[in-house]
């Protein structure tokens, strides 16, 4: 891009209407920023959503100011995206040290909830609740519950840069898990007492 197509881009990432700006970001940096990821070992799907990642940070950074131009967009953007990288193996690292390896909602049920799961239909009830609070929240919510991360690490491997709106966004993920399972009886019968539901 020139910089003059750079000035326009980043105009247009702060704006309410981001997504022409989005969509010149994935003609003009994906390939250089996914074939790098590629390149340290990451697979074709990490590449993909490390730079839907990188995007949002990118974003959040041009709004607060702090891409300064010193460096090209697509540079700037590998830049986060080998952080995010970097994070992503060390988070990786930690889970292979673990005895027992666990996805998804299996992250929020790991404790001594499983005891209560009286059914295979509860169980999968909750597999599917636990789909439909977003990438975001299960991302938020696994690596807290299941990896054991601070929210100091979890700002480290999400779009979030503040560890209060970081907990804010978990708490409002809880609640939004929470009201899902309050919409099936049976399963608020099973979850009453769990841990991680009063949040």
């Amino acid at each position: 891009m020139t910089k003059s197509e750079e000035t326009n881009l980043l105009a247009m990432l702060c704006s309410s209407n981001v997504n022409h700006a989005v969509m010149q970001l994935y003609r003009n940096c994906y390939q250089p920023v996914t074939y790098w990821i590629q390149g340290q070992g990451g697979t074709e799907a990490d590449a993909a959503d490390l730079f839907q990642e990188s995007i949002l940070v990118f974003i959040e950074q041009v709004r607060l100011q702090r891409f300064r131009g010193d460096s090209s967009i697509s540079t700037y953007l590998t830049g986060i995206a080998r952080n995010l990288w970097n994070n992503e193996q060390r988070s990786r690292s930690r889970r292979a040290n673990r005895e027992e390896q666990y996805a998804g909602a299996e992250a929020i049920i790991s404790f001594d909830a499983e005891q209560r799961l009286h059914s295979k239909e509860n169980r999968q009830k909750l597999l599917q609740l636990f789909e439909q609070i977003g990438d975001v929240c299960k991302r938020i919510l696994t690596g807290f519950y299941f990896e054991n991360l601070s929210m100091k690490d979890l700002t480290e491997v999400t779009a979030y840069n503040n560890e209060q709106v970081l907990r804010n966004k978990k708490s409002k993920c809880m609640k939004h898990l929470k009201e899902l399972i309050e919409a099936d009886r049976e399963l608020t019968e099973t979850f009453k007492t769990y841990p991680a539901y009063d949040e």
